[in-house]
């Protein structure tokens, strides 16, 4: 039994592509290789997307070489969860068109336009939620990845090897247990790392219990942000203080 024909394969794909091909231009910047181009587009427009999110969360600082390769290394890695999902949402459309097809054959009819559009819709909105999860993740990384790359920068004008960091938390009713177990002491107060010590991939349950922390954040929707803490300063009842000179507040809590 015949079902979904190569020219009806070749609709879906192009409805599919074009569709996906605008959430990579509105996400990454760039559509819908990144590997052959050489140069990033850099925008003030608030739409750009993640390759902005880096830039700002750099001050606005215009990348080095070096800077620019990690974003070009973040937003291929991003590129490569879309074109999955699109090629997954692409197959289920097909599939289930294809089935749709043979079963009103079989029962001798013709598929009408409602069929094709519920699957359609079914699809798009499991795309739709799968790309806001990318799209989560993939932004509290970069953002948090580019202040890393500025207070790395930072740190090595002042002659620090390994700066002292923590993460500023949103604690509202959506912050997770890890995001104010991990990143605040019992106070409340922030704690602090050394840059050393953050990691850089996302992390498992066990890594979370263990106290560990990411660049990544705590998981996909992580709003944490981590930030820079100069030499000297420290916090008092959880505000952040110019304290002394010789000051050290990563020495400070790991002695409390």
């Amino acid at each position: 039994m015949f079902g979904i024909s190569s020219t009806g394969k070749d609709k879906i794909k192009e409805l599919v592509e074009h569709l996906f091909d605008r959430i990579s231009l509105k996400l990454l910047g760039n559509i819908p290789s990144l590997k052959n181009r050489k140069n990033l587009f850099f925008s003030a427009d608030k739409h750009v997307g993640l390759a902005n999110l880096f830039v700002q969360a750099m001050n606005n600082k215009q990348p080095n070489i070096l800077e620019e390769d990690v974003l070009k290394g973040l937003l291929d890695s991003s590129h490569g969860y879309i074109e999955a999902l699109k090629n997954t949402t692409r197959s289920n459309i097909v599939e289930q068109v294809d089935g749709l097809i043979k079963e009103a054959k079989a029962n001798g009819r013709t598929v009408n336009e409602d069929e094709v559009k519920e699957v359609l819709m079914k699809e798009f909105k499991k795309a739709k939620s799968a790309i806001k999860m990318t799209a989560e993740s993939s932004g509290t990384k970069i953002r948090n990845v580019g202040s890393v790359m500025d207070i790395a920068r930072v740190a090595s004008e002042r002659g620090i090897n390994d700066p002292n960091v923590f993460f500023s938390v949103i604690r509202d009713r959506n912050t997770c247990q890890w995001c104010i177990k991990n990143h605040l002491r019992e106070d409340g107060t922030p704690r602090v790392f050394k840059l050393s010590e953050i990691r850089h991939g996302f992390l498992s349950t066990e890594e979370k219990k263990a106290g560990e922390v990411s660049v990544c954040g705590a998981h996909p929707e992580c709003r944490c942000t981590i930030s820079y803490l100069s030499p000297g300063f420290g916090f008092k009842w959880g505000k952040l203080e110019y304290i002394s000179q010789y000051h050290d507040e990563y020495s400070k809590q790991r002695s409390d």
